[in-house]
């Protein structure tokens, strides 16, 4: 022990929230899935819980914003055949519910997230950006009212990287010389539904604000097939396509940022702002290294070249929160 150790050490990092929830073991192959796309906050609020937070920013007049059209589907694959059950979007500015909620007749277990040590598969849930720990010191931010709706209530399912951006990523302060190097980043975010192939079944409901009740929107048995919840907040072009980052054009090298800047309009007081831009000339990541039917699902969401095409290899992607228990 040092005779004079420092009287004022530097408090380590607080644990995210992540890794109360900690799963080790990924299962390639479950009975359905959440895919998340697009600009979304998630955290977890309490052990064995997740909630996802759609980038709503109501009062913003931000051109970046006007394209973003949310959407939840339902896709049911059987033999690597879609077909689309459920679809419901809404409005950015003005969503005319609160919160929905996803969870599964006769799953199993609680909502956790795919944690690795060391050399990992790629898969690591923490290939998400985390706002609050990767660059807010570890401090929870303080989310203005309504920046995030509605709200996604997970109760089932293993969170984990779905795939990764083939180039490298850097933050970079606006109006300001700091950089953080980020590497590889999470491109699509999903989570691994888990129930009984016979009997199980994905239910989403909606929140009732005036009875505080849950309402069905719908139930949707695996049996036989794969259900998959594709929860889209990306920014959708006049046809329908996924389209391009406003600072992205096909054929340039230089560096293109993400929309990763609007989500400091989510909280107050913000110290320092980034914007997130790739250290290379962006590529879209190997589609071709999913599961057949996973490849199917997005295709019939139009998150990539297929039934409609994706043209962005900047990800429109989600943010952590791994510090703060809500949105």
């Amino acid at each position: 022990m040092p005779e004079n150790p420092d009287p004022n050490p530097a408090s380590p990092p607080l644990p995210t929230t992540w890794e109360r929830s900690r799963a080790t073991r990924l299962d390639p192959n479950p009975e359905a899935m959440l895919i998340c796309d697009g600009l979304f906050g998630i955290c977890s609020p309490g052990l064995g819980k997740c909630e996802i937070g759609f980038l709503s920013l109501p009062d913003s007049t931000d051109p970046e914003l006007n394209k973003h059209k949310p959407e939840i589907v339902v896709i049911s694959v059987e033999k690597n055949r879609p077909e689309t059950l459920f679809h419901l979007q809404w409005q950015r500015k003005a969503p005319p519910f609160n919160r929905i909620r996803l969870r599964l007749v006769n799953g199993s277990g609680p909502a956790s997230f795919f944690l690795e040590d060391g050399m990992g598969s790629g898969r690591d849930f923490r290939e998400m950006i985390d706002l609050e720990h990767e660059l807010n010191n570890g401090n929870p931010a303080q989310i203005r009212l309504g920046a995030f709706s509605p709200i996604l209530e997970v109760a089932h399912g293993v969170f984990h990287t779905l795939l990764l951006t083939p180039q490298t990523y850097t933050a970079h302060e606006i109006n300001g010389s700091d950089k953080k190097s980020l590497g590889h980043l999470a491109y699509i975010t999903a989570a691994n539904l888990h129930c009984n192939p016979e009997n199980g079944s994905v239910v989403l409901e909606l929140r009732d604000e005036l009875s505080q009740s849950w309402v069905k929107l719908g139930e949707w048995s695996v049996k036989g097939r794969k259900i998959f919840v594709v929860a889209n907040n990306n920014c959708l072009d006049a046809n329908g396509r996924k389209c391009e980052d406003a600072s992205f054009k096909a054929g340039k090298s230089a560096d293109p940022k993400t929309d990763f800047h609007l989500y400091f309009d989510a909280i107050l007081g913000s110290p320092k702002r980034y914007d997130i831009i790739c250290d290379q000339s962006p590529t879209l990541p190997q589609f071709g290294a999913l599961l057949p039917e996973i490849q199917s699902a997005l295709a019939e969401a139009g998150l990539i070249r297929g039934v409609i095409k994706s043209t962005n290899p900047t990800p429109c992607g989600g943010s952590g929160f791994g510090a703060s228990g809500s949105l």
